[in-house]
């Protein structure tokens, strides 16, 4: 015995539409030609890779495809050129940089700036702070009789 007959009757009170599959994706297993495909994303790792050129003009006339970039080193000045383009495969303005070296100080791993130690009390001045302390809350105690 088929679960439901010719006209959707399951036989358990509830009407099924055959056809509803096809007109509410949702609801049943949706039709082949109404599925969807979706294609895998492709991970690709950015490499960074430079180019040798001449010179500006070189670098001006290096042609591009749809969505790429490229770096491109001058080979005779320490001068790097970024041209680029969109997804329609026009030119962004290419951009030019000096390459310049910097020198970081090395400093060392527990060098700290320095400390300015005048406003601090020296060592010497405690001790006799304390030893007068002292003397003075001995004096009163004798002189009171405690």
């Amino acid at each position: 015995m088929y679960p439901y007959d010719s006209y959707g009757n399951t036989g358990y009170g509830a009407t099924v539409n055959p056809l509803n599959q096809y007109l509410n994706p949702q609801v049943g297993t949706a039709a082949p030609m109404l599925q969807q495909t979706q294609q895998p994303v492709q991970n690709q790792q950015n490499q960074v890779i430079f180019y040798y050129v001449q010179d500006a003009a070189a670098a001006n006339n290096w042609l591009l495809g749809k969505n790429e970039k490229v770096y491109l080193m001058d080979s005779s000045q320490p001068v790097l050129y970024l041209k680029a383009t969109d997804q329609d495969g026009r030119y962004y303005p290419m951009k030019t940089f000096d390459l310049v070296e910097r020198e970081i100080p090395v400093q060392g791993p527990n060098q700290a700036p320095p400390i300015d130690t005048s406003s601090f009390v020296k060592r010497d001045e405690i001790d006799k702070m304390v030893t007068d302390a002292i003397k003075a809350y001995f004096s009163s105690t004798v002189s009171r009789g405690e």
